[in-house]
């Protein structure tokens, strides 16, 4: 597990949230024999329960399970999350629930019923032997990450990866940059802001990949950024 301490501010204090995120992978078929769950329907009310008793449980923590398909990197997971906390404190949060919240900013989608379309848990029937990617994020305002994880692990049976949101791949970012309506100038005009050079010419193979995820990362802050600027502050 990823563990980090984010310090952040509230009613005008600074206070620290413990985070602890990971890849995993979870055996879908055993799941679905374990708990007798009949269709993909019961399986996705499996963990929308099984993250509704953590929160009643750990009542300072927010949990979320999600699809890591378009996560680029674990600061992306990190900055989703004070995000979200700073949309609460300032009361311009969209959702009510802070597990819902922290997806629309990775998502940086302003509509609950499109960040859950591209970053719910998503169940295929016909390939229940293969065990599904997933990543789950815990965020505690008391020091009770481990406590929360070894709960999901054993109500999911879960392998630990953490490549699932640590590795990088061109194929990976492709699927990134078509995602979030990255441009080749969006990205020219990062590069340059960094003092390095872009080609344009087959930009995937011909630039560092490195430097491209950084690039793309960047841009994602942005329109994190902007979505809260978007946001139109709750009434008392």
């Amino acid at each position: 597990m990823i563990q980090k301490t984010i310090s952040v501010k509230t009613q005008g204090e600074n206070i620290e949230i413990y985070l602890g995120f990971d890849g995993i992978k979870v055996n879908i078929k055993n799941l679905k024999d374990k708990y007798k769950l009949q269709d993909n329907v019961d399986i996705i009310d499996y963990f929308v329960n099984l993250i509704s008793k953590l929160e009643s449980q750990y009542n300072q923590s927010t949990v979320q399970i999600f699809n890591p398909e378009f996560v680029i990197s674990p600061e992306h997971i990190i900055t989703a999350f004070y995000n979200t906390h700073k949309a609460f404190n300032d009361k311009k949060n969209i959702s009510n629930q802070k597990n819902l919240e922290f997806l629309l900013y990775l998502s940086t989608k302003r509509q609950i019923s499109e960040a859950i379309k591209y970053f719910g848990i998503k169940v295929d029937e016909k390939e229940l032997k293969t065990p599904l990617e997933l990543t789950y994020l815990i965020a505690s305002y008391e020091n009770n990450v481990e406590t929360i994880k070894e709960a999901i692990t054993q109500s999911l049976n879960i392998i630990n990866d953490p490549t699932i949101i640590t590795e990088k791949s061109i194929v990976k970012l492709q699927k990134i940059i078509d995602y979030f309506k990255i441009s080749m100038n969006q990205l020219k005009i990062v590069f340059h802001s960094n003092g390095k050079k872009f080609n344009e010419d087959d930009a995937f193979r011909n630039n560092n990949l490195n430097d491209l995820y950084e690039a793309c990362l960047e841009i994602i802050y942005e329109k994190m950024a902007f979505l809260s600027l978007e946001k139109t502050p709750k009434p008392e």
